[in-house]
């Protein structure tokens, strides 16, 4: 039991950059290392499952990477060794092998951080397409010889990093195509505006008693409203009220 547990220990060691027992050796080389590799690879903020702004992507340029979902305790662990990725045993012990999903080269991923150790420098990734609804996460351990830090430069890294990534493009946004110069056309001289010829005034309505509802409709219009009382009937306008009695003119207000 003791040495099963041990051996997880171990094994969350290896797998888990956070916790990693390396020596810490060099560390203000480390820090620079690690602020100039997000300065040129942008990370990507993961805040409560949701990513924020995305950052740097990079394109997979060599086949067998191994990934597990994003929910796992973990990134699972791949190794540059001799120009090819190398998964470590104990990454295959604790992840199940059915949770384990091989990713080759064409696949895109997100850059979520760095850690720079004393014999590697690690790149921890999420990938930028679902499978089955999930994500999946994994990290590469670019290896250097112990006591790399007091002369690496950010070039060397980056050349290492290029063997298994190159940087994707970013979208480039598509402008809408440059209008057409209009063409200028020669001024006309001003036409003098011709004067409209002035309002006829409006002929006045006459009325008279006992004239009939057709002929007060047809000077006036129609009516805004119509009452009728027995044989009395009420024509209502805008300023006027006439009253009709048997369909005569009987009084006008």
């Amino acid at each position: 039991m003791i040495r099963a547990s041990f051996a997880l220990v171990l094994a969350l060691g290896t797998l888990c950059p956070a916790t990693g027992m390396a020596a810490a050796k060099y560390p203000e080389q480390k820090a620079k290392l690690q602020q100039q590799l997000k300065a040129q690879y942008v990370p990507t903020a993961l805040t409560n499952g949701a990513f924020g702004t995305p950052g740097t992507v990079l394109i997979l340029r060599k086949p067998d990477l191994g990934a597990v979902p994003g929910n796992a305790i973990t990134y699972y662990t791949n190794n540059l060794k001799g120009g090819r990725l190398t998964h470590p045993t104990l990454a295959n012990i604790f992840f199940k092998a059915e949770a384990i999903r091989t990713l080759n080269s064409g696949e895109q991923f997100y850059v979520m951080n760095f850690e720079v150790r004393d014999d590697a420098v690690l790149v921890l990734l999420y990938s930028c397409n679902t499978y089955d609804d999930m994500l999946y996460k994994a990290d590469v351990q670019f290896p250097f010889p112990k006591g790399y830090l007091a002369d690496v430069t950010l070039s060397q890294v980056q050349q290492a990093i290029g063997e298994v990534f190159e940087v994707a493009p970013p979208a480039a946004a598509s402008a809408p195509p440059p209008a057409e110069p209009a063409v200028q056309q020669p001024a006309q001289p001003a036409q003098p505006e011709e004067s409209a010829p002035p309002a006829q005034p409006a002929e006045p309505v006459t009325l008279k008693m006992g004239d009939s509802t057709d002929q007060v409709s047809a000077s006036m219009g129609q009516p805004d409203r119509i009452a009728k009382v027995a044989n009395k009937e009420i024509y209502f306008y805008k300023d006027m009220k006439i009253t009709f009695v048997d369909g005569k003119i009987s009084d006008i207000q």
